[in-house]
């Protein structure tokens, strides 16, 4: 929204909005004592003040992606506005495979980030590492992999610079308890709020789970039992960690939420999944509840899934018209799209009342350069690895610099 240049003006209003803020907080403590950690309040926002990171998921997914890593996380650490890095989930394609040398490197590659990573998991990451191409994981040995790397000093993020965030490790709900993946943050006038919500229907997958062997391993009745009961609780967390995510936003009296998942979300409040059945109702509703008792902040749904790169206004339509929905690049299906485009987002705090601003402008990467070949008896396989070695160490040396890209 337009700032006025009003001075005088500007300094009244900074000065009640810090009146505002702290005046906040008091009242509303109470509502998140049990959440508020590390990550709490924050300082203070003015109008105009800004926070800016960048917004990716579903990469990286193929080989060729996974080469280009390199430079995708360069181009981002070279921007000096970025504070830090959204990733919606899904860091490896769905015919992947789930093994622990698989999933250690692309952490790996996701902590040359030089600010903070922040992420929650998809249903690649997980739920889908039952299929034969992704190895006949039993899906919560996998989770239970995920949470030990992203996860394992529990109200901090990963990435070069690591994070504060308050984790519902903490929720005085003890049975929410194994949802360390759940976190919220302030940064400025936001509230970010991360929810473990996936698509394969959320990890109830579909009727093939059972039938069809030549892509599933057939369960035991006591294996879909414990997998029904573990979305069960999962989806009644996440509503509570909403909740909770909202509280944070009063008491830091926030002009935004910024809600982060996996799966796409459904066309309204009451519409089933895309594909089968009720299992983000739930979430759906309990979102669009909340945003529509705080019209005065703007709730954006960012998340991944489809790979669309859109940003959609007034999402929420009449019922709750400060809904936006934000979805990431991906993968275009065995290129290296993901890998070449990211969005940065920035946020602008207003005056006091009214709902921060977004804007979203999407980033093209540079594509790494084909490797010179010197003359010589050398074969062009070794030339390849080494050329691309050289720029692999060119980019790493100028993380940070202006100049790095074009």
């Amino acid at each position: 929204m337009p700032l006025t240049t009003n001075w005088e003006k500007i300094v009244s209003t900074s000065s009640k909005r810090r009146f505002r803020r702290v005046s906040g907080r008091i009242v509303a403590a109470a509502l998140c004592a049990t959440v508020v950690g590390l990550s709490g309040p924050d300082a203070g926002a003015t109008v105009g003040d800004t926070v800016t990171f960048a917004n990716i998921g579903d990469v990286p997914y193929t080989s060729a992606q996974t080469a280009l890593m390199a430079n995708f996380t360069a181009h981002i650490n070279a921007d000096p506005d970025v504070s830090f890095v959204a990733h919606s989930g899904d860091f490896k394609g769905g015919s992947d495979v789930c093994t622990d040398a698989a999933f250690n490197s692309t952490f790996a590659s996701f902590q040359t980030f030089a600010d903070p990573f922040w992420y929650t998991p998809g249903d690649n990451d997980w739920t889908d590492c039952h299929r034969n191409n992704n190895g006949n994981f039993q899906p919560a040995n996998r989770l239970a992999k995920v949470r030990s790397l992203y996860f394992a000093t529990p109200g901090q993020t990963t990435g070069g610079t690591p994070m504060a965030v308050t984790t519902q490790a903490n929720s005085a709900v003890v049975a929410d308890n194994v949802h360390v993946e759940n976190t919220w943050f302030n940064k400025k006038c936001v509230t970010f709020g991360a929810i473990h919500s996936v698509s394969s229907n959320q990890g109830y997958l579909d009727p093939n789970y059972a039938t069809n062997s030549s892509t599933y391993p057939v369960e035991t009745v006591g294996e879909k039992a414990a997998r029904y009961a573990e979305v069960d609780a999962r989806i009644a967390a996440d509503v509570r960690w909403l909740d909770a995510i909202f509280a944070a936003a009063d008491a830091n009296v926030s002009d935004a939420v910024f809600l982060m998942m996996q799966a796409e979300p459904s066309l309204g409040p009451v519409d089933n999944d895309k594909v089968f059945g009720t299992e983000f109702v739930d979430i759906h509703n309990k979102i669009y509840a909340l945003a529509a008792s705080h019209p005065n902040m703007q709730v954006v749904i960012a998340h991944g899934d489809q790979h669309n790169n859109l940003w959609q206004p007034n999402y929420g339509g009449s019922t709750a018209p400060n809904i936006a929905r934000l979805e990431n690049w991906g993968s275009n299906t065995g290129g290296v799209l993901a890998v070449t485009k990211w969005q940065k987002v920035t946020a602008t705090c207003g005056t006091p009342g009214t709902p921060a601003t977004f804007s979203v402008v999407d980033q093209t990467v540079q594509a790494i350069p084909s490797p010179v070949v010197p003359e010589g008896p050398l074969t062009l396989g070794v030339l390849t690895i080494g050329g691309v070695g050289a720029v692999y160490l060119a980019l790493r040396g100028r993380r940070r610099s202006n100049s790095a890209f074009a």
